[in-house]
């Protein structure tokens, strides 16, 4: 019974922490902010990079690259859709690439957040059900990660070099819902 209540206790002082730090998060989450394309890429194309080491590192076998691509793509997928949920604008004053973020996007990440939970628990306690090794649970959430940074980073790039595109040749369109993009 003591290992029950210490892992509630746990469960319980972890949701009050994730909580916080979306509080805190969802107020600068809604100011816009200026976006830089090119920057923007770097970050996954490091996580990219170390997760391909880990994942070299980790040695796949047989069905476990099925769930190391199947993860990257739910990833891609996801990452994808929660780009779709930024408000990207161009600034009048200073002709920049604006993003702001939206209580959709913030919800999405929650609900990612878990989900993710919920699977990591379901993986490590079934990896050698579901053909696994115990530490290839960590390398699929990593593949998941690279997958989600990487589509949000380059829906958002695309995006946003659209948005300025149309905004040069007609600069009354200031955001990405009024030029469609």
């Amino acid at each position: 019974m003591q290992t029950s209540n210490s892992q509630l206790i746990v469960f319980a002082v972890t949701a009050v922490a994730v909580l916080v730090v979306f509080g805190l998060r969802a107020r600068s989450m809604m100011r816009a902010t200026p976006y830089n394309p090119d920057r923007a890429l770097l970050y996954p194309v490091l996580l990219t990079a170390l997760g391909a080491y880990v994942a070299v590192m980790a040695q796949p076998r047989g069905v476990e690259w099925v769930w190391l691509v199947a993860a990257l793509l739910v990833g891609g997928g996801l990452g994808w859709l929660r780009a779709s949920t930024v408000r990207m604008s161009v600034d009048p004053a200073t002709g920049k690439l604006m993003a702001q973020g939206s209580l959709m996007a913030i919800l999405f990440l929650v609900v990612l957040l878990i989900v993710r939970t919920g699977m990591r628990y379901v993986l490590s306690s079934n990896a050698s059900a579901l053909g696994l090794r115990l530490v290839m649970a960590d390398v699929i959430f990593l593949a998941l990660a690279v997958g989600l940074l990487a589509a949000r980073a380059v829906e958002m790039n695309l995006r946003g070099r659209k948005l300025l595109a149309i905004h040069r040749a007609n600069p009354a369109l200031l955001t990405s819902e009024e030029a469609g993009v």
